[in-house]
């Protein structure tokens, strides 16, 4: 996840700098992170089925219960490393889309008649 999170910034940080700004600017920050270019994601399926997607970003951590009684100090180790293992996930995911956002055009990328929830994370 490192790796892949380096080479998306780097890579966009890269586009940018060629281009001389983003792939699509922000004009409107409150409209640019909150509405979908594809009105068809704003319906309360597409956001139940997003929503599928940010349960199994965490999906693993359950399994770390089982290396409580190997840990040392677990009382205090094992939440507080739980709590960072989910920020770190969080901003990985965080960096990569950023990045990905970067050098995408999203309003031309997911507008079109071909996207629909089974492929849209694919692109």
């Amino acid at each position: 996840v490192t790796i892949l999170n380096i080479v998306l910034l780097g890579g966009g940080i890269v586009v940018v700098l060629m281009n001389g700004g983003l792939a699509e600017p922000i004009n409107n920050i409150a409209q640019s992170f909150t509405t979908s270019p594809n009105p068809e994601y704003s319906t309360q399926i597409a956001i139940l089925s997003f929503l599928t997607f940010a349960v199994f970003a965490f999906g693993g951590l359950e399994v770390l219960g089982g290396l409580v009684d190997q840990t040392e100090n677990a009382e205090k180790t094992f939440p507080k490393g739980l709590a960072i293992s989910a920020v770190v996930i969080s901003l990985g995911y965080a960096l990569g889309i950023f990045a990905c956002g970067m050098f995408a055009n999203w309003s031309e990328v997911m507008s079109g008649s071909n996207v629909n929830l089974a492929n849209v994370t694919y692109i």
